[in-house]
């Protein structure tokens, strides 16, 4: 079905005034049309990225309408669509994977069923929506990298200024301070001229006696707080509050011997042994998620002595307050993007552009989290692919994967070169999913395993060989 929202607003003289209004919904899952005083601002495609548009031109002073229509995403493709899948994406039927024609839909993949949890298309605006008016200069971002980790750890800065006259530069005082608690560990203060358009300022600095950011069980998870403010004649903004913990983060794959290498992660120089589990949403319609369970689930992880939770890449891009606690609660992030088991459609134009925005807002979202380990492409996907190839169902080509071979290494290089990439989970070696190099997923040899006797018994994991296992199953408690 589709479904209507409304929303009856008043605008004033003073909102009316500033050089733009920008109208921002979150997550829109998964299709949208956005209507603005009977006037279509345009149509939106994805639930990882938002729709944000300026709509200072169709506001009127006083009374507007705001009109938002919102599909599942899958009426948009037909059987035609997914006719080049057939025979060669797992099947949906007998693994549970819900609806061919997900893949086509920029969606938690999970919604339309798999195997551990129901078919519950969701539907609806999963974020907030907001309206926000900016005068001559906006603040669009601010990233945070740690250059050395030690007692005196050098660290940097960028803040990316949007100058919003298209004719004219902005003078501007720009200030950015870097506190712990109520002392100031840095401070930055810098005259700009901000020209129209995409500005970038870059600070470094040294922290004394710095305070480093540990997994959960190797020492402190400590947090400093950024501020950035930028003073015109007309105005004072200050950018929404922002974290940071003072790390480095390294993935060592030094060779073992002629056909092994190491898949292990280093923090602050130091090798981790991780311990965690796969996290998958925490309810079938994720939008009704509070913060106090993400709150419950993340400290029940520390509590458990968990170091890391994977991202799944059939879920979603979580809200910020599951980054927060991590972050606060010492839990490293492998983070898939959001492809798992199948074949995407990245032969399609329209379907890249999709994947691009999505990666792109969500690198530059995420960056700053020192819990952030590892960026991973998909799910299962170049696994999948070594297996239909194995089986005779080769597909014409590997659909996604431009997606994770070219265009996320390229755009975690760009927003986030300080953290890993890495191509799919399981991946590395000659096979995907083998023992030699990368990380394995550990399914068939235990809890998999046609012979019941071998499914029950703990010690079939001990006899891995693997350098890395990011996913497996066990028998236990939900």
């Amino acid at each position: 079905k589709s479904w209507w929202f409304k929303r009856e607003f008043a605008a004033d003289r003073a909102l009316l005034g500033h050089e733009a209004v920008e109208l921002s919904l979150a997550s829109l899952d998964a299709e949208a049309d956005v209507f603005l005083n009977g006037r279509h601002l345009g149509h939106h495609r994805s639930a990882f990225h938002p729709f944000v548009k300026n709509v200072k031109e169709w506001l009127a002073e006083g009374d507007n309408v705001l009109l938002v229509r919102v599909t599942s995403g899958l009426e948009h493709h037909s059987e035609n669509d997914v006719a080049f899948l057939k025979n060669n994406i797992i099947d949906c039927d007998m693994y549970g994977r819900g609806d061919a024609r997900r893949t086509f839909a920029r969606k938690p993949q999970y919604a339309v069923g798999w195997d551990w949890g129901p078919r519950v298309p969701t539907c609806g605006i999963m974020g907030d929506a907001t309206l926000t008016g900016f005068g001559r200069v906006a603040i669009r971002g601010v990233r945070a990298w740690t250059k050395s980790a030690g007692a005196r750890a050098e660290v940097a800065f960028e803040v990316e200024l949007e100058g919003l006259r298209e004719w004219s530069t902005t003078e501007a005082a720009v200030t950015l301070e870097v506190t712990d608690g109520d002392w100031v560990v840095l401070a930055f203060e810098r005259e700009w001229s901000v020209r129209s358009g995409v500005n970038f300022l870059d600070f470094e600095g040294i922290v004394e006696d710095a305070k480093l950011w540990w997994p959960n069980g190797m020492g402190a998870p400590h947090l400093y707080d950024i501020r950035v403010a930028v003073r015109t004649d007309e105005e004072r903004i200050e950018h929404p509050r922002c974290r940071f913990g003072i790390r480095t983060v390294r993935l060592c794959e030094d060779k073992i011997n002629g056909s092994e290498r190491l898949f292990a992660v280093e923090i602050n120089g130091g090798r981790t042994f991780c311990k965690g589990a796969n996290w998958i949403p925490a309810d079938s319609i994720y939008a009704r998620v509070s913060e106090q369970k993400y709150t419950a689930l993340i400290r029940e992880a520390k509590e458990a002595n968990f170091n890391m939770l994977r991202v799944w890449g059939g879920g979603l891009y979580e809200p910020d307050v599951f980054y927060e606690k991590c972050d606060e609660m010492g839990i490293m992030l492998w983070h898939d993007f959001m492809f798992g088991c199948g074949l995407f459609p990245d032969h399609l134009e329209w379907f890249r552009r999709e994947a691009e925005k999505e990666m792109e807002h969500q690198t530059r979202r995420l960056r700053n989290h020192p819990s952030l380990a590892l960026w991973c492409g998909d799910n299962e996907d170049h696994w999948a692919m070594a297996i239909w190839s194995e089986g005779g169902k080769k597909p014409p080509f590997f659909a996604g994967g431009y997606c994770y071979n070219e265009l996320a290494p390229r755009i975690v290089r760009r927003n986030c070169p300080d953290i890993p990439y890495w191509n799919g989970s399981p991946y590395g070696g000659e096979h995907p999913n083998g023992t030699d190099a990368g990380d394995r997923h550990h399914w068939r040899e235990g809890m998999m395993n046609p012979d019941m006797e071998i499914r029950i018994t703990p010690e079939e994991y001990d006899r891995t060989d693997a350098k890395f296992i990011s996913e497996y199953g066990y028998v236990g408690p939900c």
